[in-house]
């Protein structure tokens, strides 16, 4: 299963950069108890919402070739009880069910990456401007999608995020770290968010909002995992996004957890409060944080 206390245990400060190196090995990228959910989901959108779930700027192919080489090659490496290749299929066992994949179809290669594990798989390209979102299936996204996102720089992705607008200084913070990323090198990073429904798929804000805060027991904690990889082209870094929902009450587990999250919720500025839809409810959310402990 999924490691969530680990993860839980690396939140970040809210809206800061700040990545780790780590390393292609059994923690990344890896299988869990319930990724069958993730995976008939992932079938469903890219059956039923593909344009809302993937889009590329064209003339990716080669990179998205390198993305499912890297991926398959480290799944069958890493978890041979989980993936295991059948002829032109990679077979996925889990949860007591088993999903075929085929390799060599007439599909994008980046979606049938995306097919054989829980996460996100998204395409940076460096261009004259910066570096751009290339390619991307994007079946659990968190209150955007990637059609929005498609073909622009990373300041421009980032342009409703307080700070990180283009020229501003995190903006190149993270322009510097995609060019010094070396080819073969892994960093991650976490990122967390408050919602009052654990939907996978949450291509845009909730009924027009990101929370009701109504029933503070009731909220979901959502995580994200995400990583980056300078692939061998060199031209071309993996983003991946693996996304966890658990009821906000499971930080009751860990009141260090606790604590961190409340430290960082009384830190947030008021234009960082309206971007987590949080302005108004700080301090009740605050209180209910602190009866948890």
């Amino acid at each position: 299963m999924r490691d969530r206390s680990s993860q839980l245990a690396a939140l970040p400060k809210a809206f800061e950069i700040g990545v780790a190196p780590t390393t292609r090995d059994a923690q990344w990228l890896r299988p869990f108890e319930g990724m069958g959910t993730y995976l008939t989901e992932k079938s469903r959108l890219l059956a039923c919402d593909f344009d809302l779930v993937f889009a590329d700027i064209g003339g990716t192919d080669d990179g998205q070739r390198q993305v499912l080489e890297l991926v398959s090659e480290h799944l069958l490496k890493q978890f041979p009880e989980t993936y295991l290749a059948a002829g032109d299929d990679i077979v996925v066992t889990v949860d007591e069910a088993q999903f075929n994949v085929p390799i060599k179809t007439a599909e994008a290669p980046l979606i049938t990456a995306s097919k054989l594990l829980a996460d996100d798989l998204v395409i940076m390209r460096k261009s004259n401007d910066g570096w751009q979102l290339a390619c991307g299936c994007v079946c659990f996204p968190s209150a955007w999608n990637v059609r929005q996102k498609i073909g622009k720089i990373m300041s421009d992705v980032h342009a409703p995020v307080p700070d990180f607008a283009q020229g501003s200084r995190k903006a190149t913070i993270i322009e510097r770290m995609f060019d010094a990323l070396q080819i073969g090198a892994t960093v991650e990073r976490y990122n967390w968010s408050l919602h009052s429904v654990d939907d996978l798929h949450l291509p845009e804000p909730e009924d027009g909002d990101f929370l009701d805060m109504d029933d503070l027991a009731r909220l979901f904690f959502r995580g994200e995992v995400q990583t980056l990889t300078k692939l061998p082209s060199g031209s071309d870094i993996l983003f991946t996004i693996g996304v966890y929902v658990d009821p906000l009450d499971v930080l009751r587990r860990n009141s260090e957890l606790i604590g961190d999250l409340n430290m960082q919720l009384m830190a947030l500025k008021e234009e960082q409060l309206d971007y987590k839809g949080l302005r108004g409810v700080r301090d009740r959310l605050h209180g209910h944080l602190n009866s948890m402990g």
